[in-house]
């Protein structure tokens, strides 16, 4: 009878053990203990961590095994016509699943709906007819016999995408009809407005029906409709001690109240770290680009004063011109904007609709870009530096359109692209990325068993789809642990230039796992991934052609780590994910499991909401091993290979040492910004619908950015 809290979908899973939650303050402790009322129950496991000992028999299923969406109901209503036949029990709670897990699975519109729906209408028949006849026979052999009453209920609804655990009115609005065929009801029709009863009033007016009193901590009303033959004055008694307890509640808000002053001193504290950290940036404390962009000059004069050539020489100083002014541009630029998102996280609808600001900081930087390219564009003749931003911004625009994400969009039906034959990017590896697509073709014909078949269909067919899962875990397993392979055996093999082979192949074998879990509709998105790093790569290959020196890439390096800090985000959203609990991707968790493995559905469940991060992490990581691979290439020449590799190593340490250190601070700043903003405003109206969810967010982005970081510096030594 308690509001329900962010918070209990944790305390859900982590307050797993069963035995301290049977005696609790709840209705069904109440009937157990007040009226010896005797229990029965069939469904979702739930109910068995916090109420075992009280069901007399029980049998439960996997809620979190989405994947099953026929067995897990078979399940319950297989118990159904043998316990109604049955005399020894009280009450029969069933609990179904399918609904649940069609949605996850495929969304409200799914085609397996509403076989499913007439499946449950099919129960409730079952129910309220033997029910009708059991109650006969029981008021006519005892007049004092109560009649049974059905309670038709659902714990939540779902969104567009088949999600729950946010606050739209589709997610907060399931049905509830309350049944007796021995009672007489209020005749409607169709034009009645239905009544909205609030979830919290459901507790107490149960416990009245049953004659037993309301647990403590309820905070709902009676449901009038349901007591219209009780006294009055049993209804005045009843309103007034709900009225005690409310007051006692008033009277607890109050001294809560009290306890707000002290969020004046943290507002304080915050202030005073916010006005260091501006101190320190402004001082070029924390501007490694500037030092960069001084010794690229020095560099660059020492180089050019060999050439006799005067047009040479003048088109050599434009290039580093233009590079020194990219990269302060570039640090200014990003500077602002990282300020903007540390800002943002004390707002609420900020957080909400976050992905708008990582689309707005990604279009920034490429648009910064291309105007720097303007200004020097007369000078460098060099077109493709203004060509390769704006492609980049056109492919970030059809990301953004692919997947509708936040709020403002989960009202319309999300738009979904039908996924281009696309699949065979990993010619080279054939038998894993074959398992791929077996297994995606087969995934769409089960998911819509009226679509026309073609051949790939066919063979689709042919192969078991949890056989074909697992074929493609095995080969990306192999091909990650020969990319992970000891550097000094791979030097003993004789291949100088191991590092960014290694990374390509992790890369390579990362993309196949991600494609094997990603939705079907956004298997295309991760070729319009391919198609920036290609650019990012050869837009930066560009501005080393324009600065010469050795230490360039030190330089430039922040044009690679700024770029993909933001696609990390970017891509996150762009794959149809938010900071809400409901947008969290369930049902590619299971591909290739036949059972609920809580350590591996935790691992699969994180790769497929951090595929996005995931990959542009690696990403990344190999664009600045191309381009350190490529600098220490054109300075040391083919003639000292040696020292060329020395160069190479030294130069790769550097950028990893400033990059990862960068992205570290980043992080680093947004959880203790988010952490001041979640303490300041802890007594927010949307702190646990909306700062909670993202402090946790928050919390993951943190560590998966510290091992992804690790596994990638030891991955790329």
């Amino acid at each position: 009878g308690m509001i329900p809290n962010f918070q209990d979908a944790i305390l859900n899973i982590i307050e797993s053990s069963g035995s301290g939650k049977a005696n609790d303050d709840n209705w069904l402790h109440l009937l157990h203990e007040y009226r010896r009322k005797r229990f029965i129950f069939y469904g979702d496991e739930t109910w068995l961590n916090f109420a075992a000992p009280i069901f007399k028999r029980h049998e439960g299923t996997s809620s979190f095994f989405v994947a099953d969406t026929v067995e897990v109901d078979t399940n319950v209503t297989r118990h159904v016509e043998p316990e109604l036949a049955r005399s020894d029990w009280d009450v029969m709670i069933l609990h179904y699943l399918g609904l649940d897990h069609i949605g996850h699975s495929s969304g409200p519109k799914s085609p397996l709906m509403p076989a499913k729906q007439r499946e449950m209408d099919n129960v409730v028949r079952v129910l309220y007819e033997r029910t009708k006849e059991t109650d006969q026979r029981r008021m006519a052999a005892d007049p004092t016999a109560r009649p049974t009453l059905i309670v038709l209920c659902g714990d939540h609804g779902m969104n567009e995408i088949g999600g729950h655990g946010g606050s739209s009115p589709g997610e907060t609005s399931p049905a509830l009809i309350f049944l007796s065929p021995s009672m007489t009801w209020p005749r409607t029709t169709t034009t009645d407005t239905v009544r909205v009863i609030n979830q919290i009033d459901v507790v107490p007016t149960i416990s009245l029906l049953f004659g037993v009193p309301s647990p403590r901590n309820s905070l709902g009303n009676l449901v009038p409709e349901l007591f219209a033959s009780l006294a009055r004055k049993s209804l005045y008694v009843h309103a007034r001690m709900r009225l005690i307890g409310r007051l006692a509640m008033i009277i607890a808000m109050e001294w809560i109240r009290a306890l707000q002053l002290n969020a004046n001193q943290i507002r304080s504290m915050f202030v005073s770290l916010w006005h260091g950290w501006d101190t320190r940036c402004l001082e070029g404390r924390d501007l490694a680009t500037v030092d960069c962009a001084t010794d690229m000059d020095e560099e660059a004069d020492e180089l050019m004063a060999p050439h006799g050539s005067d047009d040479i020489s003048h088109r050599r100083s434009s290039g580093i011109s233009f590079v020194h002014r990219h990269v302060r541009g570039m640090g200014g630029i990003s500077l602002v904007l990282m300020a903007l998102y540390y800002v943002g996280l004390f707002a609420s609808s900020y957080i909400e609709e976050e992905h708008q600001m990582w689309y707005f900081i990604v279009q920034t930087i490429w648009l910064g870009q291309a105007m720097l390219a303007c200004t020097s564009m007369r000078q460098l003749r060099q077109p493709m530096l203004l060509v390769y931003p704006l492609v980049q911004m056109v492919l970030l625009r059809v990301l953004r359109t692919w997947n509708q994400t936040g709020n403002a969009t989960l009202s319309g039906r999300p738009r979904k692209y039908s996924p281009l034959p696309t699949l065979g990017i990993m010619l080279t590896l054939v038998v894993t990325g074959g398992a791929v697509l077996l297994y995606k073709l087969a995934y769409e014909l089960d998911s819509t068993p009226d679509m026309p078949g073609t051949l790939g269909h066919a063979i689709a067919q042919q192969f078991d789809r949890i056989h074909l899962a697992r074929i493609a875990y095995l080969g990306v397993l192999m091909l990650l642990l020969i990319a992970g392979m000891p550097s000094s055996f791979c030097r003993s093999m004789g291949h100088v230039r191991q590092r960014t082979q290694r990374l390509q192949l992790g890369l390579v074998a990362m993309t196949l796992l991600l494609l094997l879990l990603a939705r079907l509709h956004n298997v295309f998105v991760f070729v319009l991934f391919g198609a920036q790093l290609y650019l990012l790569v050869r837009y930066t290959r560009l501005l080393q052609m324009l600065a010469k020196p050795s230490n360039a890439t030190i330089g430039l390096a922040f044009n690679v780590a700024i770029p993909t800090l933001a696609l990390q985000h970017a891509a996150f959203f762009a794959l149809g994910n938010s900071n809400a609990l409901s947008s969290v991707e369930l049902n590619n968790a299971y591909t290739g499991l036949t059972s609920f493995v809580p350590a591996i559905v935790g691992l699969l469940t994180f790769i497929c909401n951090w595929s996005g991060p995931i990959w542009w992490t690696m990403a990344g990581m190999l664009a600045q091993s191309i381009l350190a691979e490529s600098e220490a290439a054109t300075t040391g020449g083919s003639s000292n290979e040696h020292a060329s590799l020395s160069l190479y190593t030294s130069t790769h340490s550097i950028d990893d040492a400033r990059k990862h250190g960068a992205s570290r601070l980043f992080f680093s700043v947004s959880l203790l910004c988010l952490s001041i903003a979640v303490t300041v405003l802890r007594y927010h109206l949307f702190i646990w619908t909306v700062f909670s969810p993202k402090y946790l967010y928050q919390a993951f982005w943190m560590v998966f950015h510290l091992c992804a970081s690790s596994w990638l510096l030891y991955l790329g030594r």
